[in-house]
């Protein structure tokens, strides 16, 4: 995967990605570009059936999964998608 290609379809659904958490999630947060980012990748992992997860450390020291799911709440608007994050 070639996740620097802006042009290439991965590349052009993680700056989709990171835009939708840049202005809906994360707008008001000092770090949105490190947050955004780090979703936009588990997104796209994951609609790509990449076979990858991103894991991150919590305060305790475990390793949790981010798994976010892309949906398509209206067929007739493809290119509008919803990324929500599953809690495991």
């Amino acid at each position: 995967m070639n996740l620097s290609n802006e042009t290439s379809n991965i590349g052009k659904a993680i700056k989709d990605a990171k835009n939708y958490f840049e202005t809906k999630i994360f707008k008001s947060n000092p770090n949105k570009d490190n947050l955004a980012y780090e979703m936009a990748m588990a997104a796209v992992l994951n609609e790509y059936n990449a076979g990858l997860t991103l894991d991150k450390k919590d305060a305790n020291g475990n390793f949790k999964p981010i798994v976010v799911n892309t949906t398509i709440p209206n067929p007739n608007k493809p290119k509008k998608k919803v990324y929500t994050q599953n809690c495991l």
